[in-house]
């Protein structure tokens, strides 16, 4: 682990989400199933020097907006501008979930999870453009992992691999000393489960890792994956939420059969 002491302050990394995105919400249920798709528009702007944000977001006809001049302890951002924000605590009753989205240039993909009573309720995955923007620079370390309680972030050595074919899913996370590895077992058409956790493609190029059921007393996380990024939400045995994952480095290993 090498400690990042001079990585962007969280506001500048928000700003890097700033334009017009156009894109669909696809409302799902838990086992991916296509149950709506509603055509989004979600603009946020900078507004006194960049020190407020505004937020308007259009769905289906309907319109909300958000103006921003502090962030909550429940969201944190990357450098370019992936971010996760959601539940600080799980507990076994009532609703709890998050948002995972991840970005790469001018195309972003977000991914809201929820849960009722520790049950896997619905998703709604949100492929967005914008225009084309100045492009940043990609130099950032290939696994960062920021904390909820602002301590500096780190960058860390590790991969997460990726693979599966027409019976089965594996994963594979390393992240410096840790090694965790899945195997599930193809249900459901393209929906694996096992040992507590379901790999569930959305797309061709995007999938979420999440527990059908969360666990009590057990360490969990929730995870997104699209292309050769994937972001990754965890909690501890006692449901608080300890850090956010940026992996860079994704290897997808084969495709998806079947």
């Amino acid at each position: 682990m090498q400690l990042l002491p001079d990585y962007p302050p969280q506001w500048q990394c928000l700003l890097q989400n700033l334009g017009e995105w156009r894109g669909a919400f696809s409302d799902m249920s838990p086992t991916g199933v296509l149950l709506a798709k509603r055509p989004s528009v979600v603009t946020l702007e900078a507004l006194d020097d960049g020190t407020t944000i505004r937020q308007t977001i259009r769905v289906d006809g309907s319109e909300r907006v958000l103006v921003y001049r502090t962030l909550g302890r429940g969201i944190l951002l990357f450098a370019d501008g992936a971010f996760s924000q959601g539940s600080l605590q799980w507990g076994p009753f009532g609703d709890f979930g998050a948002e995972l989205g991840l970005i790469q240039g001018d195309d972003r993909v977000r991914c809201a999870i929820v849960y009722q009573n520790s049950v896997l309720d619905r998703l709604t995955l949100i492929p967005e453009q914008r225009p084309v923007t100045k492009p940043l620079p990609t130099t950032y370390p290939l696994v960062t992992q920021l904390y909820p309680d602002w301590r500096t972030p780190a960058a860390l050595t590790g991969q997460l691999t990726l693979t599966w074919d027409a019976r089965t899913a594996h994963l594979h996370l390393e992240l410096d000393a840790e090694r965790w590895t899945w195997t599930g077992q193809r249900q459901e058409g393209n929906y694996y489960d096992g040992q507590g956790y379901r790999w569930l493609p959305l797309r061709p190029d995007t999938g979420v890792f999440i527990p059908p059921v969360i666990p009590r007393g057990q360490p969990f996380l929730l995870g997104l994956v699209w292309g050769h990024q994937g972001l990754l939400r965890r909690y501890d045995a006692q449901g608080a939420w300890t850090d956010l994952t940026q992996v860079r480095s994704v290897q997808l290993v084969s495709a998806c059969a079947g």
